[in-house]
């Protein structure tokens, strides 16, 4: 899976929130009470419900963002509890789609096989086994989510819908991470190996991304404070940018609706603000200030200035829409 803006999961299922306090709520009893025989009680455990299996997927989802890249994690969506709901969201059609044979007990799998994940495999496109489970659809058949698919993958035309395909391999051209094979990533436009500590890095080839690529070598980034000399030296991920005056890794700042983002004059010169919670930085003038501008709720118009808060997009229609597959068919 891929934790990164567009959220393209390995089962290409966008889900859920925190477990629910019981894992299995629901059971049913049986009394026997001939022959002077003591009662009897049968609980019978039926499983997690759907929404239960969605919760338990986005709880892991949203935790590794909090933990392999809080920054992002504040910026397109504010916090865990923003996060896990708006998962939830686009959970549930996907367990019900057409051809798409994931249960609520398979759902629960592949959120613990998340869980579990390191951050180089949550970043890094690691597709975990117990989230592959493939669909009916054949080749070319429209979809929604990869969980759809005989292949295995939904490659998406549009921000909605897409067609069943399969990923590629090293070397081949791509758009996001999800359209490669497991451990590659989309760098340039080709599926390639992300390098590890120590490895030779350049502009082709990449490193894995809890790393940066400094003197030619794939090394850990340069936390806040420390010196720097390219935009990609420095920690993004806890929301470190190099600043180009000062040679140094300052900390992206974060503002609400009606503030100032983009390049911001403060005191000691200029910072750069982004906005939080899915909000847009709009409005930008030549000097690269514009100013954050609230979500749209779903259902509503977007447009350049105005965003959707993810797993929504802005549809052909402008006009923010949780992915659903019943729209694909």
């Amino acid at each position: 899976m891929k934790l990164r803006a567009g959220v393209l999961l390995a089962v290409g299922i966008v889900s859920s929130v925190a477990l629910a306090s019981c894992g299995s709520c629901a059971s049913s009893s049986t009394r026997g009470t001939t022959g002077g025989d003591a009662e009897v009680e049968a609980a019978v455990d039926l499983g997690p419900s759907p929404s239960q299996a969605c919760q338990a997927y986005a709880t892991a989802f949203c935790g590794r963002l909090e933990s392999c890249t809080p920054f992002y994690l504040q910026a397109a969506y504010g916090d865990v509890g923003t996060c896990t709901q708006r998962i939830t969201k686009g959970c549930l059609p996907a367990l019900t789609a057409t051809g798409s044979q994931v249960t609520p007990v398979l759902m629960e799998g592949c959120a613990a096989a998340v869980e579990t994940q390191t951050c180089d495999e949550a970043l890094d496109n690691s597709q975990p086994s117990a989230c592959d489970v493939p669909g009916t659809l054949p080749m070319w058949a429209p979809c929604g989510v990869g969980a759809q698919c005989l292949t295995g993958y939904c490659n998406m035309t549009s921000g909605l819908c897409g067609s069943c395909v399969p990923r590629v391999g090293a070397t081949a051209k791509c758009i996001v991470d999800s359209d490669c094979s497991a451990t590659l990533v989309c760098h340039l436009g080709t599926c390639v190996g992300p390098g590890v500590a120590g490895a030779p890095c350049g502009p082709t080839s990449p490193c894995l991304r809890t790393l940066t690529c400094i003197g030619a070598k794939c090394v850990a980034p340069v936390p806040v404070g420390g010196p720097c000399t390219a935009p990609t030296d420095c920690d993004g991920a806890h929301g470190g940018y190099c600043n180009m005056q000062t040679k140094a890794c300052a900390q992206t700042q974060l503002a609400a609706n009606g503030y100032p983002c983009g390049l911001v004059a403060a005191e000691g010169g200029i910072v750069a603000v982004a906005c939080t919670s899915g909000e847009s930085c709009g409005r930008v003038n030549p000097k690269g200030q514009g100013t954050c501008h609230p979500t749209a709720a779903d259902g509503a118009p977007c447009g350049p200035d105005i965003a959707c808060l993810a797993p929504a997009v802005c549809s052909a229609t402008a006009r923010c829409m949780l992915p659903n597959p019943a729209f694909c068919h």
